[in-house]
């Protein structure tokens, strides 16, 4: 995707987010490349977004009003994650949990085949869609018009249920030898924040960028890594993940 198409996403995005009063930040790749070069990272597929899940209760309006944009939405209060497709393009917006001295989301690893059917599985099981199967297939969705309807039909099914069936999955993930816990990044990095222009557009980044890169990625965060896959297969771990942990779903009573 060309620069200007990134920039226009990126600043909608922000846009809407704005209009609920609800802080975005840049972060993981994302925020990489606005430490290294002031710039996207030419060979990323996505944006990484966050905030923070004090705000779940705007995600539904959120993913309404992007979905009305015309952009491909799907979210989950369960998984706390929104995700928006544009054209082939993703945009991850995790809303992280702070709890202690950390800000946490669920983390899965797909090793093999096996491993990639059961994230999937878990993803539709616990995911909505907020836009129609025709805006799907126009923003180039993966299987559009079968996860548009699986996750149409797990979302009808009861909280307490997809929850369970969720639990079920990362058993058998983990006897699969699947890795499967938590990805936890100190609060700090989310909590004291600076805005900062970012190719046109006013955007929060951490206050200590570089503290936050450097604890992601490594020493060598300062060296391109073209290959690099968050979702890989697991031999290359990162201060940022902790297995085993089982994430909380909190459903609402």
């Amino acid at each position: 995707m060309d620069e200007v198409f990134k920039i226009k996403l990126l600043k909608s995005i922000f846009a809407t987010f704005n209009k609920y009063n609800v802080p975005l930040w840049l972060e993981s790749g994302l925020l990489l490349g606005y430490v290294r070069d002031n710039d996207f990272i030419p060979w990323d597929q996505d944006f990484d977004l966050g905030t923070s899940e004090k705000f779940l209760p705007y995600m539904t309006a959120i993913a309404s009003d992007l979905a009305n944009k015309g952009y491909s939405v799907y979210y989950s209060e369960l998984n706390n994650i929104l995700g928006v497709w544009c054209d082939g393009w993703s945009v991850d917006i995790p809303f992280w949990r702070f709890s202690g001295n950390f800000a946490t989301m669920p983390l899965r690893y797909s090793s093999n085949m096996f491993g990639r059917f059961l994230y999937y599985a878990d993803w539709i099981l616990l995911t909505q869609p907020a836009s129609t199967i025709r805006v799907d297939k126009k923003n180039k969705v993966t299987f559009a018009s079968a996860r548009n309807l699986l996750c149409s039909a797990s979302a009808k099914l009861p909280n307490r249920l997809r929850v369970a069936l969720a639990l079920l999955l990362r058993a058998i993930a983990i006897m699969a030898r699947q890795k499967r816990g938590s990805v936890k990044t100190p609060r700090v990095f989310f909590e004291q924040t600076q805005v900062v222009n970012f190719k046109g557009i006013d955007v929060l980044v951490p206050l200590n960028s570089v503290g936050y890169v450097e604890y992601i990625y490594g020493q060598s965060w300062q060296t391109p890594i073209k290959e690099f896959s968050y979702q890989n297969p697991g031999d290359e771990i990162r201060n940022s993940e902790v297995f085993g942990e089982v994430w909380d779903y909190r459903v609402k009573k």
